[in-house]
């Protein structure tokens, strides 16, 4: 029977036997859960072990508890729905709840999610991206479900699950331990299907409480027998217990089926002859039994999948549904159903066992029908195009269409694997039109976006069969993108260049596109940068262009100018050209690299109040159109910003989940770019070890190694490696990164690698170290930038030392005084009070160090704060303590915390804003609530005014 959620429940199961420690288990699960405290529970166990009827009957404990309860249920056909099993979970709840509720729910954060659930009950929906946007805005949704109390999401024969759903599972189980969610799965484990990655590491979750389900004991399996078989003797027993070997199912099947040969009690004999085997035809056999109508209807099931509505069944068996509901009704008496309508299969077994009879022509048969009747009730195209793609290839047009259209679904979610099976389904095929090569581009293009070395292949084949110019240039573009990925960087450039030569300005639209492509793959390759510039007059004049292409070619020559630190006066405008109109972010992802190379332009030349516009606006486009990359991109903007500005534990908060998730979803370019927004805050606090680590570890093609994106990793690697004190590691990782950016022209706008790498120089080294500076000094001062004139200033002073080098120290104090790089000034008044310490003027040295260490304090500058203190105690000085009262004393998250709550916004609210947990808000505001001596029911309403007096 079925609660009013739709939710199933056995209330005739038979009592478990054997579980008493997995029972214990999941309760506990579900105590935790009420009491705010979430977790992973995944029960494993072979096909018949009894995993259903445990989580079964966890769903009776946690119904019982109050908990909103959701199901869901993979099976073999439904792993080829993008994000199948998540819809089954949060659709049906979505689509009974109010306006106003769906509204909250699919608010704030969890608003990206919405574009998953299509049935037009729920109204117009964003497209969703199925990246990390969306996965988070699926975590806010359970979070919001659970805010009516606490909830369980049960996920059975996960293993079968779809690839989308398997990676929100994933991300969701990461993040339980602040939220009454308990997320039961069960799976049969070392399953290999194309999913088995995701499911091991779904099983690998730090958290995850596993249970392994075992076969029943002989004393469990003879207490079964005597249920059913009163006077059932101990041979008896035994023989049941070595034809089951243990398995629950294929017990029930052996009882089921002695019984139903012989009315008399079993011989044991019998009960050996009914092996299990033959499993299969026992099921067939009780299905016959239950009239004419029943095997037609139990083959239309099979077909249909793990669950379905009865009519759709009745329709493709070809029956009126007055039969088939009868015929449906007789086969839940014995087991065969667990449900009616909507139909569910007792068992995946006894589901696989009809299916595995069929012939396949009549496999065909149903499949066809089940497409047609599907399509026919407006069902999703992933749902239709898998019983086409189920059908052997027959040169059907229709087919074709319908999975094209799973496939744009499938993209639309960021399902790229999926959209690429759907692809290569349909050039099985065989048909005329769409062509081979038409057909070949696509999937090319998608295993692009998968970073599939394969594609590479797919896209020459398109290149061999298509004599269309368009369709060539697509493909050699999408051809460059994959090589780029896999670090074959002047490969890229050269498919490109043949491209640009084969269409000799035929179509301008065309030639511009290709010409901005080869420009970007020149302009960050040292190996192809000259090319870049010596066509610098031509890409400036097609920049001007009002296309996309024109449009990001201005982008380009922003970023270019910022990180050489030439021409810095024209970034701006290249920009505001760039986004004039907002034509550029409206197309193509949010406006693809572009947006990102705006972003970077503009925090060159410390433009922070425009750049910050801009990632709003971005990060909106980005969410509406699905671009997980300029998502990420938006939200790491403002955690390198924060760096920048030097308030370091604000940069650890938002760019840390974002390193995370660039490293799970394989983005590798956005990866390195975080370490290299990050690397302030990994070696000034504690709390990023972890990070240094996973920087230590990561390998990455050696051609990728001498492109910007290597030397970013390798600049990040070595200032760690200089932290940990291997100097030899240190200084070739930045000669490295050095060689390229120097290659590349990038100055110390762009980073100032040559003063780090000085510094670390051994003694004899000392005129290589004063030319690094010196030549640096000269390009900061070029520049006219603030924040790394000072940073070679104070990298000069080290290196003079003596009377000089105090001079020089405290003109880089002086010159970062007027800049907003507040970590940078801290150095530079710690490293200036050391050298007055160092020379002997003790009373001098005391004011810079507590300046340094204050100003140090509040950018969460840990390792230089602790650094000032020992200075301090050095010179016989007891540091001052830092201020532990008043808004002043509040750390950077609590500070930004307190901003957000006082504009009024929710701990909901603020918690996605940030991505980060409810309990972590709840902390930091105890902690600033009494920092600022607040409390009591109108504390919060306070923190408009305190907030005010402090701006």
């Amino acid at each position: 029977m079925l609660n009013d959620q739709g939710v199933l429940i056995r209330d005739d199961s038979p009592p478990l036997l054997q579980r008493d420690r997995e029972l214990s288990g999941l309760t506990a699960a579900l105590t935790a859960a009420s009491r705010g405290e979430g977790s992973l529970v995944v029960i494993a166990g072979a096909a018949g072990t009894g995993k259903t009827a445990l989580l079964a009957a966890a769903v009776g404990r946690a119904r019982a508890r109050g908990f909103v309860i959701r199901r869901s249920r993979g099976s073999e056909l439904e792993q080829k729905l993008s994000f199948g099993a998540i819809r089954q979970l949060f659709e049906p709840l979505l689509r009974s709840a109010s306006l106003d509720e769906r509204e909250r729910l699919l608010s704030g954060a969890a608003a990206p999610a919405a574009g998953l659930f299509t049935d037009t009950a729920l109204g117009p929906v964003a497209r969703g991206d199925g990246g990390f946007v969306t996965l988070h805005g699926l975590y806010w949704l359970a979070a919001g479900i659970a805010d009516n109390g606490p909830l369980l999401l049960a996920v059975d024969d996960v293993h079968w699950s779809d690839a989308p759903s398997l990676r929100a599972l994933n991300y969701l189980a990461g993040r339980l331990a602040d939220v009454p969610i308990a997320l039961f799965v069960a799976l049969r484990p070392r399953e290999e299907n194309s999913v088995a990655d995701l499911v091991t590491e779904l099983e690998a979750q730090p958290a995850a409480h596993r249970l392994e389900l075992a076969a029943l004991a002989s004393a469990a399996v003879a207490e079964i027998v005597r249920t059913a078989i009163s006077d059932a003797s101990d041979q008896l027993c035994a023989a049941f217990h070595e034809s089951s070997a243990g398995n629950p199912f294929y017990l029930r099947e052996l009882l089921r089926s002695v019984a139903s040969e012989n009315g008399a009690p079993p011989l044991a004999a019998d009960v050996r002859k009914a092996a299990v085997a033959s499993v299969g035809d026992r099921v067939m056999r009780r299905v016959a039994a239950r009239g004419p109508h029943a095997p037609r209807l139990a083959a239309a099931m099979s077909v249909l999948g793990a669950s379905g509505a009865l009519r759709h069944a009745a329709a493709v068996a070809g029956q009126n549904q007055q039969d088939s509901a009868d015929a449906a009704r007789a086969m839940r008496r014995v087991e065969l159903l667990a449900v009616e309508d909507p139909f569910e299969w007792i068992h995946p077994l006894v589901h696989r066992s009809i299916y595995d009879t069929l012939s396949v022509a009549e496999r065909d048969d149903l499949h066809g029908r089940a497409a047609d009747i599907l399509a026919a009730a407006g069902a999703s195209p992933s749902a239709v195009a898998a019983h086409l793609s189920a059908l052997r290839p027959a040169g059907s047009a229709r087919v074709v269409t319908g999975l094209l259209a799973a496939a744009d679904e499938a993209l639309g979610h960021d399902a790229p694997e999926l959209a690429a099976a759907a692809l290569r389904r349909a050039l099985e095929e065989g048909v005329g039109e769409p062509s081979r090569a038409a057909l070949l581009l696509q999937l090319g293009q998608v295993e692009v976006a998968r970073r599939n070395p394969a594609a590479a292949d797919v896209l020459r084949k398109v290149l061999d069969l298509s004599r269309d110019p368009r369709e060539r240039a697509l493909a050699a573009m999408a051809l460059g993108e994959s090589q780029i990925h896999h670090g074959q960087w002047d490969a890229a450039a050269a498919t490109i260049a043949t491209a640009i030569e084969e269409d000799d300005g035929r179509d301008p639209a065309l030639t511009l596109e290709l010409e901005m492509v080869h420009a970007v793959d020149c302009a960050f390759d040292p190996g192809l940068v000259d090319g870049f510039w010596a066509k610098e007059g031509r890409l400036r004049m097609l920049s001007h262009d009002d296309s996309w292409a024109g449009r990001a070619l201005s982008a380009l020559f922003a970023i270019v100018y910022a990180f050489r630190g030439e021409r810095l006066q024209e970034v701006v405008p290249l920009c505001d050209r760039a986004l004039t109109g907002n034509g550029l972010i409206a197309e193509r992802g949010a406006g693809a690299w572009a947006s990102t190379h705006i972003l970077a332009g503009l925090a060159m030349v410390e433009a922070y109040e425009r750049g910050g516009a801009f990632a709003d606006e971005l990060e909106s486009a980005a969410r509406t159109q699905g671009s997980v990359a300029n998502a990420v991109a938006a939200k790491g903007y403002r955690g390198w910003v924060a760096a920048r500005l030097g308030d370091l534990t604000t940069a650890e908060e938002i760019l840390r989940p974002l390193i995370v998730a660039t490293a799970s979803n394989e983005m590798v370019l956005a990866l390195v770019t975080a370490f290299w927004w990050i690397t302030d805050a990994i070696l000034e606090r504690p709390s990023q070890d972890d990070i240094m680590g996973l920087i230590e570890t990561l390998e990455l093609p050696e051609p990728f190694m001498e492109t910007t994106g290597g030397a970013w990793l390798m600049l990040t690697r070595g200032r760690v490696r200089a932290l940990q004190g291997k100097r030899a590691l240190a200084e070739r990782d930045l000669r490295v990164a050095g060689s390229v950016f120097e290659r590349l022209g990038f100055g110390p706008v762009h980073d100032p690698w040559r003063s780090t790498l000085a510094l670390i120089l051994p003694a004899e080294s000392v005129d290589e170290a004063r030319a690094l500076v010196d030549a640096e000094l000269a390009l900061a001062n070029a520049s006219g930038v603030a924040r790394p004139r000072g940073i070679v200033l104070r990298a000069a002073g080290l290196l003079t030392g003596g009377d000089d080098g105090v001079e020089i120290l405290r003109e880089s104090v002086r010159v970062l005084s007027d800049s907003p790089a507040r970590y940078e000034h801290a150095r530079s008044l710690v490293e200036l009070g050391a050298a007055l310490r160092r020379s002997g003027r003790r009373t001098d040295a005391r004011e810079p160090l507590e300046a340094g260490m204050e100003l140090g304090h509040f950018a969460g500058a840990e390792r230089l704060v602790a650094r000032a203190r020992d200075e301090l105690l050095a010179v016989d000085v007891r540091p001052r303590r830092v201020v532990r009262s008043g808004f002043a004393a509040l750390t950077a998250s609590e500070r930004r915390i307190v901003r957000l709550a006082a504009e009024g916004r929710s701990n909901p609210e603020i918690a996605q804003a940030l991505y980060v947990s409810l309990k972590t808000i709840e902390t930091h505001l105890s902690h600033a609530y009494r920092k600022l001596d607040l409390s009591g029911p109108w504390a919060r309403r306070r923190l408009p005014d305190l907030v005010a007096q402090t701006d």
